[in-house]
């Protein structure tokens, strides 16, 4: 027995056994092997012939895994639901980045050395069992959606209508802390934003609420959006009003400081909620959408360099340190997709000095968190990670991949062991995508399974902070809609 949703475009039901995906089997694999023929070219051709034997093995890895475990590939039913966006990453991770660093070498970023090429192979090496740990946590859970509902049905009661409007103005005044004119907005985005942190600078009471609070407002545009969604008519696209909210959202979203992911995960998001209530998006349109939004996120990202670089032109690039060639994007995949130079350096620190023992992983959970996370910052993985960087205290610019702080503070049985709980956590979460019976849901849950996700290429602190400052709306949403589960309708079968 399956529970109804609102799309009008059914999705297959699934009987708790996970299907098996021919096709996105077999893209998967013609991909793959379209890879490790450029690499047999590269390692015939290439100057670093001979240096990275590891690369087979990592891109085996990936084909082997696809192979043997159905719930690690593309679901074509599921847009850009947690579980797919973990594929394209490890993917990317395991495929895409070692046939780059065949073709052109490893990038060193903000790597004063690159580290040894042993290093770099042990990394790679590291890299495919982390994901062979990852699919090992898929497959702890049941594969069935989990039906899940926040909102109920359209036009039930106003208690919906009330919290998105509650959540409006919390976050308006939020945004009004961090932008208490129109002017400053006006200036912000066109390109004239202040910006600028100062190192070792306190935070205002001020500027902590509009970090809290802000959040909040985006978290209302969702809900009207949803709304929205529900009350149109069955079989209609998205009509102006709807499109409007979602706009606004993403506007909402792009005044975090330029920050490309704080506008990427909820336009990922608004993306997987269409296609679970509205209409499916196709795998071709979705893989359109992501290369668009890669290639735009590198144009902004070269923008953003050098407008942080410069201070919005205070001062010259010269002065920046910016007059040198910019980086390509094969430069910029390498260092955004946790490259195995970024964890060999990591290793080859714990052969020198010994393993942390956990303790940056504590540090690293609790930087962002206010007043209680203050003592552990010192030890924190970012901060240690950069001290080693380097080599003095005070900038923290460069995020310690999660996989590569897992190794730095127990070796191979923590990062087996970090990763198969993020399996766990991604199966979790892309069934309750898969089980969202409202717009919302569908939202919220490819909200928070898209950043846990990212935890292939991102960093723990990274998550932390999201979830300090970014989740108390959902948290509060989930509560509200517990308390109200008697009142809503209950799915028919």
């Amino acid at each position: 027995m399956t529970a109804p949703t609102v799309s009008d475009d059914p999705r297959a039901a699934t009987d708790g056994q996970e299907p098996v995906s021919g096709v996105t089997l077999g893209v998967t694999l013609v991909l793959t092997l379209v890879a490790a023929l450029v690499w047999a070219w590269a390692h015939q051709y290439s100057p670093y012939t001979g240096r990275f034997p590891a690369v087979p093995v990592a891109i085996g890895t990936f084909a082997a895994v696809q192979v043997l475990v159905p719930r690690a590939r593309w679901r074509a039913d599921r847009a850009l639901a947690p579980g797919n966006v973990a594929v394209l990453l490890f993917g990317l991770q395991l495929v895409a980045l070692p046939v780059l660093t065949m073709l052109s070498g490893p990038t060193p970023g903000s790597l004063p050395v690159l580290p040894d090429d042993r290093f770099i192979n042990q990394a790679l090496l590291m890299q495919a069992a982390a994901y062979a740990a990852f699919a090992v946590g898929l497959c702890l859970l049941r594969a069935r959606p989990i039906p899940n509902r926040l909102l109920p049905d359209a036009g039930a009661n106003s208690a919906p209508v009330m919290l998105a409007a509650s959540f409006v103005v919390i976050g308006g005044i939020g945004l009004f802390l961090a932008f208490p004119s129109v002017g400053a907005l006006i200036d912000y985005f066109s390109g004239q934003g202040d910006v600028f942190s100062i190192p070792g600078a306190t935070s205002t009471l001020g500027e902590a609420a509009a970090s809290f609070l802000r959040p909040f407002l985006s978290i209302g545009l969702v809900i009207v959006w949803a709304l929205l969604i529900m009350r149109r008519r069955p079989g209609r696209p998205m009509v102006v009003s709807q499109v409007a909210v979602a706009l606004l959202l993403l506007a909402v979203s792009a005044t975090y400081e330029y920050n490309r992911a704080a506008i990427l995960i909820p336009l990922l998001g608004l993306l997987t909620a269409y296609s679970f209530t509205v209409k499916r998006v196709r795998m071709l349109r979705l893989m359109f959408v992501l290369v668009l939004l890669g290639t735009i996120g590198f144009q902004f990202g070269q923008y953003r360099q050098n407008y942080l670089g410069t201070q919005g032109g205070r001062i010259s690039a010269t002065d920046a340190g910016l007059t040198g060639p910019s980086d390509t994007i094969a430069d910029t995949v390498q260092l955004y997709g946790g490259g195995a130079q970024f964890w060999a350096v990591v290793i080859a620190d714990t052969e020198a000095a010994g393993f942390h023992g956990g303790a940056t992983l504590v540090g690293s959970a609790l930087l962002p968190v206010p007043i209680l996370g203050k003592p552990y910052r010192a030890g924190s993985g970012p901060v240690l990670y950069n001290e080693m960087l380097y080599g003095r205290s005070g900038i923290t610019d460069q995020n310690i991949v999660f996989g590569a702080e897992l190794y730095w503070n127990g070796g191979l049985l923590a990062v087996v062991a970090g990763y198969v709980l993020l399996g766990v956590a991604v199966r979790r979460l892309d069934d309750l995508v898969a089980g969202a019976q409202d717009p919302l849901a569908a939202y919220t849950w490819t909200y928070c399974g898209l950043w846990t996700a990212t935890l292939v290429i991102n960093s723990l602190s990274v998550l932390a902070q999201i979830v300090v400052y970014f989740m108390p709306p959902i948290v509060l949403i989930v509560l509200v809609a517990r308390l109200y589960r008697n009142r809503m309708p209950e799915a028919q079968p």
